[in-house]
């Protein structure tokens, strides 16, 4: 029996709340990050005095810069509740909303496998950057430019491991998904393998693609640079096929996870 939009409604901004109340975290602990690069900015001596001097209050500035995050995480978040369900996609945390029950159960279970393939990915991902790094001189510049910061980890565990989540995943994943369900399959049955790989892989792509702007604004942009930050954030691929295969939460988990793992191995390796 279809319910009636009365009845799906509130459940809806149930829904919404929750997850868009996770991400605004994520989206919170940028904040320090910001607040540290526009402070280099300003005391760069090598930044022109009409950049260093900022038209804006830095709290009105940190504001703005948080605005197109959330811009984001809202139409997500609401994509994902709409489309996700149709397709077999699922958060345990929606699901218990929606159920009543709790489903910390069904994440423990999934818990090992995302943290064990999060570690992992994190540790191929730094290895394949150590190793073409003599190969692309300009990685150097770009790591002398932003040197480790302990606050940029903390922003990726939280950011990365629940933010960029429910855009990445829940919400662009699960449009293609969607799309390219009805124009192959008429939106009937499950989706097939194919449609969902494809879903995976364009947004994988975009995922890569999207951390180009911040790259550039440190170093120009070459071919090199560009493979690279497609072929490093190729770990979005491990990430949509857990939130395929197992739940949005599984994708968290494992998103946060290999920062966590990068934190330690270059923290650890800064000691030597």
């Amino acid at each position: 029996m279809t319910r009636s939009p009365t009845t799906r409604q509130p459940t809806f901004w149930k829904q919404f709340a929750l997850l868009f109340g996770l991400g605004c975290l994520g989206i919170a602990s940028l904040i320090p990050t910001i607040i540290d690069l526009s402070n280099g900015v300003i005391q760069n001596p090598e930044t022109p005095a009409n950049i260093a001097q900022m038209p804006l209050p830095l709290p009105l500035l940190v504001a703005l810069s948080l605005l197109q995050p959330a811009i984001l995480l809202a139409i997500a978040t609401a994509i994902g509740i709409f489309f996700a369900r149709p397709l077999g996609l699922r958060s345990h945390l929606c699901n218990a909303l929606t159920a009543g029950k709790s489903e910390l159960r069904a994440i423990g279970s999934e818990f090992r496998l995302a943290a064990i393939l999060g570690a992992v990915t994190s540790l191929v991902v730094l290895g394949l950057d150590r190793a073409i790094a003599p190969w692309i001189r300009e990685i150097q510049a770009l790591n002398d430019a932003m040197p480790y910061n302990p606050m940029l980890s903390v922003a990726g565990i939280f950011y990365g491991g629940i933010t960029e989540e429910l855009i990445m995943r829940w919400g662009l994943m699960s449009l293609l998904a969607w799309i390219g369900w009805h124009l192959l399959q008429r939106g009937r049955g499950k989706p097939h393998s194919r449609v969902m790989w494809g879903a995976i892989a364009i947004s994988t792509l975009l995922f890569g693609l999207g951390h180009l702007p911040a790259t550039a604004a440190i170093v120009p942009l070459t071919p090199f640079l560009i493979l690279r930050a497609i072929a490093l954030n190729g770990a979005g691929a491990v990430f949509g096929w857990l939130y395929w295969r197992r739940s949005l939460e599984a994708a968290s988990i494992a998103h946060a996870t290999s920062h966590i793992v990068a934190a330690l191995v270059i923290g650890i390796s800064n000691l030597f």
